[in-house]
């Protein structure tokens, strides 16, 4: 089902939580290999919705990623807060970036990873700083 929509695999590093991450993503017509991605990837590193990659088919019958052959231009800003993250803060931040976003998706209450072009998140970059927290509420472009 190369053209259509699938499950793409994204391994990650051997030092995280989980061991890959999967994403949605529609076969580019008439480019094997190539899908764009349809989802806001949470795990992942250095990828964006609307990217597109190249994979390949490995042995277990699934499509692995390669490569980005192609940014959107987006940027994936991830929110992460640990349970001793202060919520007023963290809802702070949420109302700062949910309207200028595209897209998003939630890994969990306290982990949320947002599409958004770059100069969408610069507009409220220092509101996000000044609401930021070290080490237990943090802010992260993921793929700059």
């Amino acid at each position: 089902m190369e053209d259509g929509k699938t499950k793409l695999v994204v391994d990650l590093p051997d030092d995280a939580t989980y061991s890959a991450e999967t994403l949605w993503v529609t076969g580019e017509a008439g480019r094997p290999g190539l899908f764009r991605l349809d989802n806001v990837p949470v795990l992942a590193f250095g990828l964006a919705l609307d990217d597109i990659v190249r994979a390949e088919k490995q042995d277990d019958d699934r499509w692995h990623f390669l490569e980005v052959v192609t940014p959107s231009g987006l940027w994936t800003v991830r929110v992460l807060g640990t349970s001793d993250a202060d919520a007023t803060r963290f809802d702070g931040i949420v109302n700062l970036l949910k309207p200028v976003s595209i897209a998003s998706e939630k890994h969990n209450d306290r982990y949320i990873a947002y599409a958004m072009k770059p100069e969408d998140f610069k507009n409220v970059e220092k509101a996000v700083d000044e609401l930021e927290q070290p080490d237990i509420l943090m802010v992260e472009i993921a793929n700059e």
